[in-house]
This record gives C-alpha cells, structure tokens and sequence, in this order.
C-alpha cells in the first residue's frame, strides 16, 4: 500500500491511505520506490440530459449501500443510477477530476529525472 496520507478530492471527497481501492499508482523509481499515486473524483451524472446518482456495480448487482463517487481499482464498476436501479436511456455522461499525491521530495533521488506511469483503463460494458 501506497502512504501518501489521504488525498483530497472533488466535491469534498478523499482517498486515504488505507483506501488502497481508491488509489493507482504513479509508478516507481530506478530504487523500485512508489513515487507517488492519483484517484478520480467522479460527479455529475446525466442520462438523456437528466440528473442521475453515480452508483456502485459488483458482480452484476448494484451495491445499494455503496455511493462512494470515486473510481476504483478493485473490479467494481462504476454505474448511473435513477429511481434507485441501473438508468437506462441513450445518452450516459458522468464528470471525473484526477487528483495525484507525489512521495515527499527526501523520498525521491534528487540527481535524476522521474517518468510518471500512471494508468487507468476506462471501460464501457452494456448490461
């Protein structure tokens, strides 16, 4: 796990440390040290144009306690929701801002350059 405290995200969300589901990494030095990691606030979902709830998919099933907006790296899915079930309708948008925390400057080599790696694959799965 990546200790970099908690980060602070949009709309007054967080990811601390202990949310390893919530946090990517930003890759590692020549040394093999973390760097530093991101997570992704999401907000503002519409279906057809109309406001909808951003929800929680694991398994197929909708994870009705679970309304944490922030993308995830733990094999569930992030999903539109309205009227309590999974929103149906043509047009799906949803709003996402990155936030990244970088390992205290002691923690990095000073003489050379560091190449940022970090990487999320977003897909899109009709149900």
């Amino acid at each position: 796990m990546l200790g970099y405290g908690t980060l602070a995200l949009a709309g007054g969300a967080s990811a601390g440390p202990a949310q390893a589901d919530r946090r990517f990494s930003l890759g590692q030095t020549a040394a093999g040290n973390p760097i530093g990691v991101w997570s992704v606030a999401l907000s503002g979902a519409m279906v057809d144009g109309a406001p909808a709830e951003i929800g929680i998919v694991a398994g197929g099933v909708l994870q009705s306690g679970d309304r944490d907006r922030v993308l995830r790296n733990d094999g569930k899915a992030v999903t539109w929701v309205s009227d309590g079930q999974l929103a149906r309708g043509r047009t799906f948008t949803m709003g996402g801002e990155v936030s990244a925390g970088l390992a205290r400057l002691g923690e990095l080599p000073g003489a050379s350059a560091i190449q940022l790696d970090g990487m999320a694959t977003i897909e899109v799965i009709y149900l």
